[in-house]
């Protein structure tokens, strides 16, 4: 089990990370929408576009920003070994899109953990102490979950608070889980098990 390093973040980090998920929900809302708008009609969670732009691209953002800066994954807490399977999965995830459901929710899992887990967490925990930093990437995830009803008009302000509950107890189990081991592995495979568990 690959630790990540201990490196303490700055204020400054910590904004720039909330910087990121805010610039990463704006685009996230405008590709779901310029989406919608090009196939005039409704979306699903299973629209490869929405996925990997997304998911998929915000996390190749956040790897040439670890390397441009820190040069180490292991700051996400992706050692040499993971790297190699998380690449793997995800491309072949990207291949098999359209035949399996279980590759589907891998590549929006393990985007998921490196945007929210790997990367946010430790920067946001530095400017919002450990309950901000839940809260905040809880409530952005949650507006992230919401994004395809939003779109669809098909939300009612109780589901978005459901929504933002879901990605709030979300952040919670799999941060508490991902600070306390160190390894984004684990938090993929715990996240992928409640995923298949739940569909």
């Amino acid at each position: 089990m690959t630790k990540k390093s201990n490196i303490s973040y700055t204020d400054r980090e910590g904004m720039i990370a909330t910087s990121f998920l805010i610039i990463y929900l704006l685009f996230s809302y405008v590709m779901v929408y310029w989406t919608k708008t090009i196939s005039n009609q409704l979306l699903s969670r299973e629209n490869m576009m929405i996925n990997v732009f997304m998911y998929v691209m915000p996390c190749l953002v956040i790897v040439v920003m670890i390397l441009y800066k820190e040069s180490s994954l292991k700051t996400i807490g992706i050692g040499k070994d993971s790297s190699i399977w998380l690449l793997g999965l995800t491309i072949l995830s990207l291949v098999f899109y359209t035949q399996n459901i279980g590759l589907k929710i891998l590549l929006v899992v393990i985007s998921e953990e490196i945007i929210f887990r790997g990367y946010a967490a430790e920067r946001l925990k530095a400017s919002y102490g450990r309950v901000g930093s839940i809260l905040l990437a809880g409530v952005i995830l949650g507006l992230v979950y919401s994004l395809i009803p939003l779109v669809n008009q098909a939300i009612t302000v109780l589901e978005l608070m459901s929504y933002i509950g879901l990605g709030m107890m979300t952040q919670l189990i799999l941060q508490v889980i991902y600070q306390r081991f160190g390894n984004i592995i684990l938090s993929i495979a715990l996240h992928s098990s409640l995923l298949f568990f739940i569909l």
